[in-house]
């Protein structure tokens, strides 16, 4: 009769450790669905991070630069006003004898006054030339880095997520390994104080 109490205390306390195995494995299920929701949510979040390049879009903002004519202009408007009231003030002292070689000599001053303005016109056009060369290498410089960047950024946030999944998998396995465990370990200690008992 000792047998038959021990096998039924043995079997009961194996029934106490399956139905406790058992709540384990339904919290520790609800416990992982809440977890794999909580991650999904994140894991969505963190697949929709923007990694776009920043420098993509960059306007070179010194290739339509300007000249400056106003300069030029007031340059070339008080030449001439210089040259013709010196013609005025010759043609009236020397008569027309004198001012037919005087003209001459200031057509000669015009053009070499025209010169020095087309001049400075060339060098301000080649300086803005130039200073549109440069922004232009410098934007095309940083689209390329803005474009490394971004790749950099796709390749890292794939491979966070892959281990973020592979370790989700794990955590699954691991649980479910466990609560099989658990459950046999039961289901045995049930079996040998049934056994032993009889």
């Amino acid at each position: 009769m000792s047998f038959t109490v021990a096998a039924v205390v043995g079997a009961g306390v194996g029934l106490v450790k399956l139905f406790g195995a058992s709540k384990r494995k339904k919290e520790a299920k609800d416990a992982q669905k809440k977890a794999k929701a909580s991650m999904d949510a994140k894991k969505k979040e963190y697949a929709a991070l923007d990694t776009s390049n920043l420098n993509k879009d960059m306007v070179n903002m010194k290739e339509d630069l300007t000249i400056n004519q106003k300069g030029m202009e007031l340059q070339s408007q008080k030449a001439a006003q210089s040259r013709s009231n010196t013609m005025n003030t010759l043609n009236a002292a020397a008569g027309g004898s004198g001012v037919a070689a005087l003209a001459q000599q200031m057509a000669n001053s015009g053009s070499l006054d025209a010169a020095k303005s087309g001049n400075l016109i060339g060098d301000q056009e080649a300086a803005n030339q130039k200073l549109a060369v440069n922004e232009a290498s410098k934007i095309q410089d940083a689209k390329i880095l803005g474009e490394e960047k971004s790749r950099d950024k796709k390749e890292s946030k794939t491979k966070n997520l892959l281990n973020l999944a592979a370790g989700e998998t794990a955590a699954a396995g691991a649980a479910k390994d466990q609560a099989s465990k658990d459950q046999m370990s039961a289901i045995g200690g049930i079996a040998s104080s049934v056994l032993g008992g009889v």
